[in-house]
C-alpha cells in the first residue's frame, strides 16, 4: 500500500461565534492525530495577535502558525502560501518534518 500524508490547514478569523465543542476536545483530536505521525495541522489566522494562543489551546504545533492582515492581498498571500506549503510536504518524508509553513 501506499503511505500518505495527511495535512489539515484551520482558517481562523479569531471569533468563536458558534462553536458546540469545547477546546480541550480538539486538543484532544489534535493530540491523536499527531501521535500518527501521518498529520500536519497548520493554523492561518486573518488578524493578528490570537493565532499562537488559539493555537495553543487547540493543540497545534507553534511552528505551525502564521497570522495575515484582513485585506484582499493578505487572504490572496495566506493562500498562495498554504498552497506551496502543501506542495512541499508533499515531496518529504512522513516523519522528521517540522515546520509546515518553511522549507
Amino acid at each position: 500500500g501506499y503511505r500518505v500524508k495527511v495535512v489539515i490547514v484551520v482558517l481562523t478569523d479569531g471569533e468563536d461565534n458558534s462553536s458546540r465543542t469545547p477546546t480541550r476536545d480538539v486538543q484532544t483530536v489534535a493530540r491523536d492525530l499527531l501521535d500518527q505521525e501521518i498529520y500536519v495541522l497548520a493554523l492561518v489566522s486573518f488578524g493578528t495577535g490570537f493565532a499562537h494562543d488559539a493555537a495553543k489551546l487547540m493543540g497545534f504545533p507553534s511552528e505551525n502558525v502564521v497570522e495575515f492582515g484582513l485585506g484582499p492581498r493578505d487572504i490572496r498571500h495566506a493562500f498562495q502560501l498554504v498552497s506551496s506549503s502543501v506542495i512541499r510536504q508533499s515531496q518529504t518524508t512522513i516523519a522528521g518534518t517540522t515546520n509546515f509553513f518553511t522549507s
